[in-house]
């Protein structure tokens, strides 16, 4: 096999996993012929990019293999607080952190498209404090509310999105006093099973930050806008029908 043919062979398996959303066939195949045609100028390059593109479908492999196994636990656990239609078609599940300043600005973009989707997406959040203990604590705190007293928990959750930076004990102290949950503050074995088990996750999935999303076995990291979160949702749905 000729240099030229064996990128595009290697190309063409690496863009099943990272193909970006409603890319066009055409430009694609472009890209692969035009990065061939750089190799085929530069053959000392081949050995390394053969190398790198193996590795790194070998981990998707792998990535798959963790999806597949956690699959429940992921999508079908009435444990994680959820918004939206729980038979939605498009299920997004989102890692996030209540003192990440990020994952506070990319949930009202949540919010508004489960508010204009109500019958097509679902959205889980997953706690993954990555912070410091003031994380945790918040995670637990949140994890409790759904599990014990579900009818506060929106109102909990908005309270601690709406705070600016970290939270910490005083934080956490002042919501639960506004909201009568204070006695959901202390710790607890199941929350501190979910937590764990998500942050097992996030690793195994090879992320990074918060947020990060998953939508089937489509990975997406860091703050996306609305738009962008609707895009992905009518490609999803156009798969769909």
């Amino acid at each position: 096999m000729n240099i030229k043919n064996l990128f595009i062979s290697l190309f063409a398996s690496l863009l099943v996993f990272v193909a970006p959303v409603n890319a066009n066939q055409d430009t694609r195949s472009q890209k692969i012929q035009d990065i061939a045609d750089m190799l085929q100028s530069h053959p000392e390059l081949v050995d390394s990019l053969h190398s790198n593109l193996q590795a790194y479908i070998e981990q998707q492999g792998q990535l798959k293999e963790v999806l597949t196994h956690n699959h429940d636990y992921l999508y079908n656990n009435d444990l994680q607080p959820s918004i939206g239609n729980e038979e939605a078609p498009v299920t997004l599940v989102v890692f996030t952190d209540y003192s990440c300043p990020w994952c506070k600005k990319f949930d009202p973009e949540l919010y508004k498209l489960v508010e204009n989707n109500p019958d097509t997406v679902r959205v889980i959040n997953l706690y993954v404090p990555l912070k410091e203990q003031s994380s945790v604590n918040s995670a637990s705190y949140a994890l409790n509310v759904w599990r014990e007293k579900r009818s506060s928990y929106e109102e909990v959750h908005q309270l601690m999105v709406a705070k600016p930076g970290a939270h910490n004990l005083n934080s956490i102290s002042k919501v639960a006093k506004n909201t009568n949950t204070t006695a959901l503050m202390n710790a607890s074995m199941k929350s501190d099973e979910l937590i764990n088990k998500n942050l097992e996750l996030f690793r195994a999935l090879g992320m990074r930050g918060t947020p990060a999303m998953l939508i089937g076995d489509e990975m997406v990291s860091g703050y996306l806008d609305y738009d962008k979160l609707q895009a992905i949702v009518d490609d999803k749905l156009s798969k769909l029908n």
